[in-house]
């Protein structure tokens, strides 16, 4: 008996209500191609002061106490849980759940969950969840787990999780997992994971780097670049005597997975590292190459205690044909381990050195040293 008396009591508040809007609107002008009011209230649709024929009506202002479904908005919207616009919207719209626009929205969107705008979107979007824009986006998309822009992307987009922009950008993707763009980049892409692109003129920073071409700087564990730098090395030096190089990314910063070995009469030395290098012309046939890289270095099988090498590299190339290249040069090496060798913290591994000294049970040598190879 209670809801029965609630709901009349709403209904007839809501006819009270139109009765006073429709004499405000005796006025109203025509905005946006919509008949225009200056105000309507709904509490859910059809219940509102524009009853069925909301979808017709451009309002000022909309106050929807659970859902609306209005033709456009002008200045400002409320809604409790949705906010649903079959036309354009300027302002701001604010919503407990979700703001839907079929039209072009000017302003800013925020949403505790979803915000969705179909045609182009210009201005700042903020949702608990996701932002889905399936045109073209100019300014800032912030979100909780994903942004999907299916158009061009002029701005910045902020996310937990992922970013995806099926068109250009030209602006910032920032994630916590990972960024795609399907089209070109002007500017950055910062992911906790992967970023994805095709041309990038910017900047990539993540674990992991793809992309057609880059005109700028990858930065990452394993950067991959379709029209960037692929090289790999075969060499040898008086700490590794035979020693296999891959080098991927591009001319101003690649990525080097590197592996070596070194037999002697007891021991059989290996070893996995990895680093970063760039390579600077010199002439048309010659090229300069700075490499820094850390190795880990076994002794027979895999050695758990401290065993490093970190290795300072600049090489001068020669190319002899497309492709293949000869390659030598100086190298500046430091050497730590906490392995025992008899009564003193040291091991075999260091040709020769100009430094020796211990901290707190971890041995140092320092020494210079040569490299040669072929790179192709």
């Amino acid at each position: 008996m209670k809801q029965i008396k609630l709901i009349g009591s709403i209904i007839l508040a809501i006819m009270l209500l139109n009765n006073m809007v429709n004499a405000q609107n005796q006025a109203d002008s025509t905005m946006f191609g919509k008949k225009s009011r200056a105000f309507q209230f709904t509490f859910i649709p059809p219940l509102g002061t524009a009853g069925i024929s909301a979808q017709e009506y451009s309002n000022k202002f909309s106050l929807n106490i659970l859902g609306g479904y209005n033709g456009g908005v002008e200045y400002f919207e409320l809604g409790g849980i949705a906010n649903i616009n079959k036309g354009d919207v300027f302002g701001g719209q604010v919503a407990g759940i979700t703001n839907i626009n079929t039209g072009n929205t000017q302003g800013i969107q925020i949403a505790g969950l979803y915000n969705q705008v179909t045609k182009n979107m210009d201005g700042m979007q903020i949702a608990g969840f996701m932002n889905l824009n399936t045109s073209k986006t100019t300014g800032l998309s912030a979100s909780g787990f994903t942004n999907v822009i299916r158009g061009d992307m002029n701005g910045w987009l902020m996310t937990g999780f992922s970013n995806v922009v099926s068109g250009d950008l030209n602006g910032a993707q920032i994630a916590g997992f990972a960024n795609v763009s399907k089209g070109d980049i002007k500017g950055v892409q910062l992911a906790g994971f992967v970023n994805v692109a095709k041309k990038v003129n910017g900047l990539q920073l993540a674990f992991i780097n793809v992309a057609d071409s880059v005109s700028g700087v990858p930065i990452g564990f394993i950067s991959v670049v379709k029209n960037g730098y692929h090289k790999f090395e075969v060499s040898a030096s008086e700490s590794l005597y035979g020693n296999v190089t891959a080098k991927t990314g591009v001319k101003h910063l690649y990525n080097i997975f590197t592996a070596g070995l070194k037999p002697t009469g007891e021991i059989f030395y290996w070893s996995v590292g990895y680093g970063l290098g760039s390579e600077f012309n010199l002439s048309p046939k010659m090229n300069l190459n700075i490499d820094v890289t850390g190795s880990h270095i076994n002794e027979n099988q895999w050695t758990r205690e401290l065993n490093i090498m970190g290795t300072f590299k600049i090489n001068v190339s020669y190319k002899i044909t497309e492709g293949f290249e000869l390659f030598a040069g100086p190298s500046y090496n430091v050497f730590a381990t906490d392995i025992t060798n008899g009564e003193n913290v040291s091991n075999d591994f260091v040709p020769w050195h100009f430094y020796n000294e211990t901290y707190d049970d971890v041995n140092v040598k320092m020494y210079l040293g040569f490299n040669a190879g072929l790179r192709f």
